[in-house]
């Protein structure tokens, strides 16, 4: 999904309602945890082999050079 079509999406809802990021919580059941964005920011990801998706490098790690730009919601 590009910067474009989450806006055009998001603009399908009212305006204040709030927005979380749902993520597997990764226990027996699994449920879905509903988290809070507390921000969004632009940086370079990385696939990786073992999660065989795409990582956001660990802090203090330069970015990428063969990275793909992203903008992500922390």
């Amino acid at each position: 999904m590009t910067v474009k079509e989450l806006i055009r999406k998001l603009e399908e809802f009212d305006g204040d309602l709030p927005v979380r990021m749902a993520y597997p919580s990764g226990d027996y059941w699994r449920s879905v945890i509903a988290g809070s964005i507390d921000g969004v920011e632009s940086c370079k990801v990385e696939y990786s082999e073992y999660h065989r998706n795409m990582t956001v490098p660990k802090e203090g790690k330069e970015d990428p050079e063969d990275g793909e730009e992203t903008v992500i919601l922390i």
